[in-house]
């Protein structure tokens, strides 16, 4: 009995689309933004952010540190990006 070796060419990378956000550079990302917006809150209130009501952490104030232009561009993709459910199959209704 022979075997053949079966060699396989490396597959092509996929190319990235517009609409692709990488996900551990936008955590990262989250991440910076979150402990900058706690440090501007604990430099003008004096609280810990994390400690207060929802109510409190959605108030704006003068020196809040605006979102980066990265995660903007990423909100973006997200909200603008096409989806498309075509694997997904309908349940199909039986007349009898």
């Amino acid at each position: 009995m022979t075997y053949k070796l079966m060699i396989r060419a490396p597959m092509a990378k996929r190319k990235r689309s517009e609409h692709y956000v990488n996900n551990k550079e936008l955590l990262e990302a989250l991440i910076n933004y979150r402990s900058r917006i706690e440090r501007s809150y604990l430099e003008k209130f004096g609280k810990d952010l994390t400690v207060q009501d929802k109510s409190e952490r959605a108030k704006r104030w003068p020196g809040k540190p605006q979102i980066t232009n990265y995660l903007g561009e990423c909100f973006l993709k997200i909200a603008t990006h096409p989806v498309s459910y075509t694997h997904l199959t309908l349940p199909t209704k039986r007349i009898v």
